[in-house]
């Protein structure tokens, strides 16, 4: 029975790896970026869980040919679950047709906060733009920016209710992640006091 129980995960967890990358540390934002090819992971799991101070850069296309209509997910990473049943600690949908960039995570599995930020929607995310975020962790907020030629401009902070933040997952088939990048500079004194 035992040797049952051991054969049936290790089979769930090597048909979940072919889904997934690993997105290893970066020491500092000058170490080279991660570039991604066209068909990137479903889900990219960090080397380890974020810590106070860490920041996660992407860089990400808009399809041209589609509305906006994507969502990156910051996720816990319970082995027992898929991947797409685990808890959302950071969700962000861009939808063009509501010109609005939604913000927003699971309080408990599945079920939403009553804490939604709604951002306008900016010039420069259209379709066939490359845009490029930073999310800086801490243990009580996101702190979401976009790295523009005049610099970093704050998105929104979002209050961060849960411990554990170890993967992250996309929905919709109308952007693609062309790089990523985990620093981890969590828990650095240094960094973010």
């Amino acid at each position: 029975m035992l040797a049952i129980t051991w054969l049936s995960l290790a089979l769930f967890v090597t048909s979940q790896a072919e889904l997934m990358g690993l997105l290893r540390c970066s020491r500092t934002e000058k170490d080279p970026i991660t570039k991604l090819e066209l068909f990137w992971p479903k889900f990219m799991v960090f080397e380890r869980r974020l810590k106070h101070g860490d920041w996660v850069r992407l860089s990400f296309g808009f399809r041209r040919e589609v509305s906006i209509d994507s969502a990156l997910d910051f996720r816990k990473y319970d082995r027992r679950l898929n991947l797409d049943e685990n808890i959302i600690t950071l969700h962000m949908r861009f939808i063009e047709k509501e010109n609005r960039l939604s913000i927003n995570a699971h309080d408990t599995p599945g079920v939403w906060q009553n804490n939604e930020q709604s951002i306008p929607w900016r010039d420069n995310w259209k379709r066939g733009s490359l845009l490029k975020i930073e999310i800086r962790y801490r243990n009580s907020m996101f702190e979401i920016y976009e790295m523009t030629s005049m610099g970093t401009l704050l998105i929104s902070k979002f209050l961060n209710r849960h411990r554990d933040t170890e993967l992250i997952t996309a929905t919709g088939d109308f952007f693609y992640i062309t790089e990523a990048q985990l620093i981890c500079y969590g828990n650095d004194p240094e960094v973010g006091r």
